[in-house]
């Protein structure tokens, strides 16, 4: 189903509700090793289709795997896990809830084998509101370190 509605201040919101009976669908790999490759000259990439379902928990149909073994294979670069959220909090909550996501993926890719000194996790909460992704409300992105010579 898709819902979308212009509210009083000129904004379009999209909402996209996928309706499919109970136990037909197998956790899908949302994250492949193949959004790593050109984070080489991009130096980010916005994680598609993460869904939380609090902001400890990441939703049981993500599979960072693909994603996890494409940062295996890149052991001497590091990457910041940044999460952005928006909404009706105040600013300083919206900044803890990002870095709790951020964390909480950061945890996530550790858990599938990353390793810890590779990512490192932060919030930024609405404060870095632009992205060539569409989704800019609610993302995580990967960002690659730079080495200083």
């Amino acid at each position: 189903m898709l819902y979308i509605i212009t509210r009083g201040n000129r904004r379009i919101y999209a909402y996209l509700e996928i309706v499919q009976p109970t136990g037909t669908a197998a956790p899908v790999e949302l994250v492949s090793s193949e959004l790593l490759v050109d984070i080489e000259q991009s130096l980010s990439v916005a994680v598609p289709g993460l869904t939380f379902i609090n902001d400890r928990q990441l939703d049981n149909a993500v599979d960072l795997s693909g994603m996890a073994s494409g940062l295996q294979n890149m052991p001497e670069r590091s990457f910041f896990v940044v999460a952005h959220l928006t909404g009706p909090q105040e600013l300083e909550q919206l900044l803890n809830r990002s870095a709790i996501r951020a964390q909480t993926v950061r945890q996530q890719l550790i858990n599938l084998g990353v390793g810890s000194s590779q990512l490192i996790a932060r919030g930024l909460g609405p404060l870095a509101p632009s992205c060539s992704a569409g989704e800019c409300l609610e993302r995580v992105e990967l960002v690659l370190i730079q080495a200083v010579d």
